[in-house]
């Protein structure tokens, strides 16, 4: 406290002595400034502003290694009078104050986190069971451990209660069922979507009513003046007996459908009605098979009976190129 008491007045004369420098540069520069009188002058008084410039700025610098000097000399005289240096004198003071106030654990030391005593108290949990010599120690359950069982057995109940007592929640089997109802149902979307992919090589026989009904008005708007109202045939041949003049399977009416015979009058259809129209009326047309309508034309091409080439499914593709061939053999 001696220290800080006598070096008060030093550092205020120091700050009186510069401040008092400062204000008399200021004004030796309001006189010695440009446009105080002739050209002349003006120029002689630039000069004697600079001169009063750099003499004020040595001035200053002098002063504050004056200003270091006396603080080395004071502290030397400190060191001397009191026998101690001032550095050693802050430092003892606070190992004092770190020794007085007990060190703060942090909150994610290890000790904190589990609970443990220090090595010094191991003594005080040792148990009476030695074996060769190994003492146990009594130590507690870490917190976090605990906390983790406590949430593993609420989940366990809330699990009971949501998905075997309330049931507000699908089990796995029922999750599974839902999935598989979604993505049929995605699948007849996209089949829906992509009906103007289908040509000679995916045509497959279609059983929906709705599709087999449009595929007949299909049929009455475009085929009735060839083959007549029921498929009789007239112009073009009978559609409901057993003999077909290009095959009589689905994909080879599709194929008829869609490049014609323009060699016997029957034009091509793909530019009239759609990949997915033609599948419809070939599912209608396949409908007309055995009616016997009145006034049939006679028997004309070739003998065909369902189920003797593969019509209603597409072809598998992972077969390999030897099944195939054993199956043709077949």
């Amino acid at each position: 406290m001696k220290f800080r008491t006598s070096i008060k007045p030093l550092l205020v004369l120091l700050l009186t002595m510069l401040f008092s420098k400062t204000v008399l540069a200021v004004q030796q520069l309001g006189q010695f400034g440009p446009g105080a009188g002739t050209p002349a002058e003006d120029k002689a008084s630039a000069s004697s502003a600079d001169l009063v410039f750099y003499v004020l700025s040595a001035t200053v610098i002098v002063e504050l290694l004056a200003i270091v000097f006396l603080a080395i000399v004071i502290l030397k005289l400190i060191k001397v009078y009191y026998g101690v240096e001032v550095k050693s004198v802050l430092l003892n003071k606070v190992q004092e104050e770190a020794a007085v106030k007990p060190a703060k654990k942090k909150w994610y030391s290890f000790e904190r986190i589990n609970k443990t005593v220090s090595i010094e108290k191991e003594g005080e949990l040792l148990m009476d069971h030695d074996y060769d010599g190994i003492r146990e120690l009594d130590n507690k359950m870490p917190p976090w451990f605990i906390w983790l069982f406590n949430v593993t057995i609420f989940f366990a109940v809330v699990y009971l209660l949501v998905y075997h007592v309330f049931r507000s929640a699908p089990l796995q089997i029922q999750e599974y069922k839902n999935e598989l109802a979604v993505a049929e149902k995605q699948s007849e979307e996209f089949r829906k979507k992509s009906a103007s992919l289908v040509d000679e090589n995916s045509v497959v026989l279609l059983t929906d009513q709705a599709q087999i009904k449009s595929g007949q008005t299909i049929f009455n708007t475009n085929c009735v003046a060839c083959h007549g109202s029921k498929g009789e045939g007239g112009v073009g041949p009978n559609l409901t007996d057993d003999y077909w003049l290009h095959g009589g399977s689905v994909k080879n009416i599709f194929k008829t459908i869609k490049y014609g015979v323009p060699e016997k009058g029957m034009k091509s259809w793909q530019q009239d009605i759609s990949p997915s129209q033609m599948q419809e009326l070939v599912s209608f047309i396949k409908t007309l098979h055995g009616t016997n309508p009145p006034n049939a034309k006679e028997k004309q091409g070739e003998l065909y009976k369902d189920g003797s080439e593969a019509e209603t499914k597409p072809a598998d593709t992972t077969k390999t190129k030897a099944d195939s061939l054993n199956t043709a053999k077949m």
